[in-house]
């Protein structure tokens, strides 16, 4: 990725290139820098497109999304760093998610497409089990994965289920926690407790 990003710069350096081929080469040299993390360059490269061709690809969403990654630390963890960062970053929530409360970690399940963290959860009003499932996904959780993780509380005889994910949740998933001890995360409240977390 590093010999890609240098090769960009320097097609960038040349003089009188056409603006559809200069618009590209910084297209290609933002998406290089964001699969190496480089979200500030990104941006930077991103804007420049932005401010000589607006409407360009999907370059105003790109910036909208990577602006916001850029400038929440534990977000940008949450969707993009490697799968250790991310678990760590679960269980700070999790041991932080109740205030005053002694958090003991049980079992950690990463899988495909979510993780699951069980806590002992001892606080001075109640104590019990909770099960917190992360979706890194920024799509749609459905009521079927949330069926799922119903049954995995019931199976555990846990006393709730916290399910975050970085994207929303269907209607469907939303109806069918009523009346279920299940609390839903979508992405702002996510976002709430990710800068509560600091």
């Amino acid at each position: 990725m590093e010999k890609s990003i240098e090769d960009f710069e320097i097609g960038l350096k040349h003089d009188g290139i056409p603006l559809d081929i200069m618009n590209e080469l910084r297209y290609n040299l933002a998406a290089a820098r964001i699969k190496t993390q480089d979200l500030q360059k990104a941006l930077i490269q991103l804007k420049e497109i932005q401010t000589v061709s607006p409407g360009y690809k999907d370059v105003a969403s790109l910036i909208m999304r990577y602006q916001e990654l850029n400038q929440n630390k534990n977000l940008h963890t949450y969707l993009m760093a490697g799968q250790s960062e991310f678990v760590g970053l679960c269980r700070r929530i999790v041991s932080r998610f109740f205030p005053n409360a002694k958090v003991k970690i049980l079992d950690i399940s990463v899988l495909a497409t979510y993780t699951d963290i069980v806590a002992e959860i001892d606080t001075p009003k109640w104590a019990d089990l909770v099960i917190f499932r992360f979706f890194r996904s920024q799509g749609s959780v459905g009521e079927l994965v949330l069926r799922d993780f119903h049954g995995r509380i019931k199976e555990m005889k846990a006393g709730k289920g916290i399910c975050m994910t970085a994207g929303t949740f269907t209607e469907e998933a939303r109806r069918f926690t009523e009346g279920r001890p299940l609390d839903l995360f979508d992405k702002n409240r996510l976002n709430k407790v990710l800068n509560a977390i600091g």
